[in-house]
C-alpha cells in the first residue's frame, strides 16, 4: 500500500510529469519525422528496387544467349528458366521474333502471342531493358523486357536467322513493398532516440526541480520557526529568479519576525515602568503606608500620569495596525501649505520659548492644495516639531518649509541645528519603539512610536518620508503628499526660498 502510495506521488510530481512531457514530445516528433521520411524516401525505394529487380534480367539473357547458340533446345532452356525462376523467385518468359511464347516458366502464355509494347510504359532504366506494366487475371506485374536482338540464333533446321528476346514478369507488390522494409530501421531508430531522450529529459527535469525542491525544504524550514533561510540563485533563468526573489522573502519575513518581538519586548518594557508605578502606589494605599493628604494626592497623581501613559501607548498601538491594516478612515480635503505650517508652530511656540528656539517658516502662499487628512498630517507635523524641538540646543533654529516637488507634490519638512543622527540610525528612525538615544529617559507623552506613525499615515496618504541628518547644518525630516487632483502647479519661482520667509515669532 505504501508504495503504491508512493508511485502514485512520484508520477505525479514535477519531474516526473516533466520528463514525461519531453518523452511525449520526443515521440510525436519521432513519429512525424518517421511518417514524412517514408513518403518522401517511397518512391525512391520503389526506384531502387525496381532498379535492383531489373538487374537480375541481364546476366540471365547472357545465360539464354550462351545456352542458345550451344544448341540447347527448348525443353532445356524450359527447365534452365524455371531453375531460375525459381531460385530468383520470379516468372521468365522467352519470346521469339513475332512474339511468340516460347518458354513460359508459369505454363501459362507458352504458344501464345503477347504484344508488351502495347501496355502501359512505366520507364525505361539505362541497362539493356524497360520496365511496362503488365495485368494478369487480375494481378499487376512489372515486366522487365530486353529490347529486340538481344538474343539472336542460327536456325539449324531452316537455316533463317531467328531472334528472341527474354521477358521477366514480377507481381507488383513485391516491388511497391520494398520502401516498407524502411519502417523497421525508423522504428529501431526511433526507439533508440526515444531512450536518448528520456534520458536528456531526466536530466533537465532534475536541473529544474532540485532547485524548486530546495525552495520547498526551506519553507517548510521556515514553517517551522528557521527563518534565517538562504537559497543559492543558480539554474534556468526562472528559476534563479524564483530563488532571488525567496530570499528577499525570507530576510522580510526574518526582519519582521524580529521587529515583532522586538515590538512585545519594546511594549512589555514601556507597560513595566508605568505598571509597577501604579502597583506600588496602589499597595501604599492599600497598605496605609500613606497618612498625609500632600501623599495620597501624589500618589493619585502619578496612579494618573502613569495611566494616562499607558492609555497613550495602547492607542497609539491600535492607531498603527489601523493604518497599517487599511481600517483607518482619512478624511481629505484641500489644505493649505502655509496654513499647516502655520498651526503646528503655534501649538509648540511655548515650549520653543522655553528653551530660546527660533521658529521660522518657509512657504509660498502660491503653492497648490494638498489633498490630505488634516489631522493625521497635523499629528505628523506635530510629531515632527516635537521632536525637533526636544533635540534641538538652547538657542537654534527649527525651519518649517513647505515647496512645489516634481508633478503633482508638495514637499513639507521640519530642519533642527544642532543635532545629528548617525547612518545606522537614521536607516532604523521610523521602527517602532526605536530610540537613537537610549539613555534619554521617555516621558510620558513619547513612547517610541510616533515616527512609526507618522511614516504610516504619510504612506496611507500616497506620499513619503525621509530623514537627512549632517553634523554641521542638523537634521532635515522631508515628506511629499499629493495635491488636489487637477490642481494646477505652483507659478515659476514659488519654491520655498529663505527671503520668502514667513517668520513665527522668535523666542527672546
Amino acid at each position: 500500500m505504501r508504495s503504491g502510495i508512493a508511485l502514485l506521488r512520484v508520477a505525479g510530481s514535477l519531474r516526473a510529469r516533466l520528463a514525461l512531457a519531453f518523452a511525449l514530445i520526443t515521440l510525436l516528433s519521432i513519429v512525424l519525422v518517421g511518417v514524412m521520411a517514408l513518403f518522401l524516401l517511397r518512391d525512391r525505394e520503389i526506384a531502387a528496387a525496381t532498379q535492383r529487380t531489373g538487374d537480375l534480367l541481364p546476366p540471365e539473357a547472357m545465360k539464354i544467349g550462351g545456352l542458345v547458340q550451344s544448341g540447347y533446345g527448348p525443353e532445356y532452356l524450359a527447365a534452365f528458366l524455371r531453375s531460375e525462376a525459381d531460385k530468383l523467385n520470379v516468372r521468365f518468359i522467352l519470346l521469339d521474333s513475332s512474339d511468340q511464347v516460347i518458354v513460359d516458366t508459369a505454363g501459362k502464355l507458352s504458344g501464345q502471342f503477347v504484344a508488351p509494347a502495347s501496355t502501359r510504359r512505366m520507364r525505361s532504366v539505362p541497362n539493356s531493358y524497360t520496365v511496362t506494366a503488365y495485368q494478369e487475371g487480375g494481378i499487376s506485374y512489372y515486366l522487365y523486357l530486353q529490347p529486340p536482338d538481344e538474343i539472336a540464333i542460327q536456325g539449324r533446321r531452316t537455316l533463317i536467322p531467328r531472334t528472341y528476346r527474354l521477358a521477366m514478369l514480377v507481381p507488383e507488390g513485391s516491388i511497391t513493398s520494398a520502401w516498407e522494409d524502411l519502417a523497421p530501421r525508423l522504428i529501431v531508430a526511433g526507439a533508440i532516440a526515444l531512450v536518448l531522450s528520456l534520458a536528456v529529459a531526466a536530466l533537465i527535469a532534475r536541473t529544474i526541480t532540485r532547485p524548486l525542491k530546495r525552495i520547498t525544504q526551506a519553507s517548510q524550514r521556515m514553517a517551522a520557526g528557521m527563518y534565517d533561510q538562504q537559497l543559492p540563485v543558480d539554474g534556468p533563468e526562472e528559476v534563479a529568479s524564483l530563488a532571488a526573489s525567496f530570499n528577499v522573502m525570507a530576510r522580510q519575513v526574518a526582519r519582521s519576525h524580529q521587529m515583532m518581538r522586538d515590538l512585545l519586548a519594546n511594549v512589555a518594557h514601556e507597560l513595566k515602568t508605568p505598571l509597577t508605578s501604579i502597583q506600588g502606589f496602589s499597595q501604599a494605599l492599600a497598605d496605609g503606608a500613606l497618612r498625609t493628604p500632600e501623599e495620597y494626592a501624589n500618589a493619585a497623581r502619578i496612579i494618573n500620569e502613569e495611566s494616562e501613559r499607558m492609555r497613550r501607548l495602547v492607542n497609539d498601538l491600535l492607531l498603527l495596525s489601523q493604518i497599517e491594516s487599511g481600517q483607518a478612515v482619512l478624511d481629505r480635503q484641500p489644505l493649505s501649505a502655509a496654513a499647516l505650517l502655520r498651526a503646528a508652530v503655534e501649538r509648540l511656540q511655548w515650549r520653543a520659548d522655553e528653551r530660546r528656539i527660533t521658529l521660522r517658516i518657509d512657504a509660498p502662499t502660491t503653492l497648490p492644495p494638498l489633498f490630505a487628512d488634516p489631522v493625521r498630517i497635523e499629528q505628523v507635523l506635530a510629531n515632527l516639531l516635537d521632536n525637533a524641538v526636544r533635540f534641538t540646543p538652547v538657542g537654534g533654529t527649527i525651519t518649517l518649509s513647505a515647496w512645489q516637488a516634481s508633478g503633482d507634490r508638495i514637499a513639507l519638512s521640519v530642519h533642527n541645528t544642532g543635532s545629528y543622527i548617525a547612518p545606522p540610525d537614521l536607516e532604523r528612525i521610523f521602527e517602532r519603539f526605536y530610540q537613537v538615544d537610549r539613555s534619554r529617559r521617555r516621558n510620558g507623552h513619547n513612547g517610541g512610536l510616533g515616527l512609526a506613525i507618522a511614516r504610516e499615515i504619510v504612506v496611507a496618504h500616497g506620499g513619503e518620508i525621509r530623514a537627512e541628518s549632517d553634523p554641521y547644518t542638523g537634521t532635515r525630516f522631508t515628506l511629499t503628499l499629493p495635491t488636489v487632483p487637477g490642481a494646477s502647479p505652483g507659478p515659476a519661482g514659488t519654491e520655498a526660498q529663505p527671503g520668502d520667509a514667513l517668520p513665527a515669532r522668535a523666542a527672546g
